[in-house]
């Protein structure tokens, strides 16, 4: 997910690939989600770019509606860039720095940290590719 190229979805299903429109400003390398707005069925691709003073901007592109990105309320949380993210019933899951996780609701494009734990002998089991 981290580029300084454009960014591509595609379909594996339809063979469809779709070139996602560039940001008009300057805009640092980001990490790129993709999630899915149960209600109203609709496809949005997040992207979020470090700024300044440890601070992150968020675009979102809802996939055939908009025509280019809308820049969302800046987030204060620092997004692990080689990290992938996970949409689960409508909310986009991504592990972030200070052992918390990142949550994003699709529909309403809101924020917000969960704190996992403070204890330094907790241990996140990691599961990959059935693989443990």
């Amino acid at each position: 997910p981290f580029t300084t190229r454009s960014a591509a979805i595609f379909n594996p299903s339809t063979r469809e690939l779709r070139f996602l429109p560039n940001i008009d400003e300057s805009v640092f390398p980001g990490n790129y989600s993709l999630g899915f707005e149960l209600e109203e069925k609709k496809f949005k691709v997040f992207l979020t770019s470090y700024h300044e003073r440890n601070k992150q901007r968020q675009w979102v592109l809802t996939l055939g509606i908009d025509k280019s990105w809308r820049e969302t309320k800046s987030i204060s949380f620092p997004i692990l860039y080689f990290k992938r993210s996970v949409c689960i019933s409508g909310v986009i899951y991504q592990f972030i720095y200070g052992d918390a996780i990142a949550a994003i609701d699709v529909k309403t494009e809101k924020s917000e940290t969960i704190a996992l734990w403070n204890d330094e002998s907790s241990v996140l089991l990691r599961v990959d590719r059935g693989e443990w």
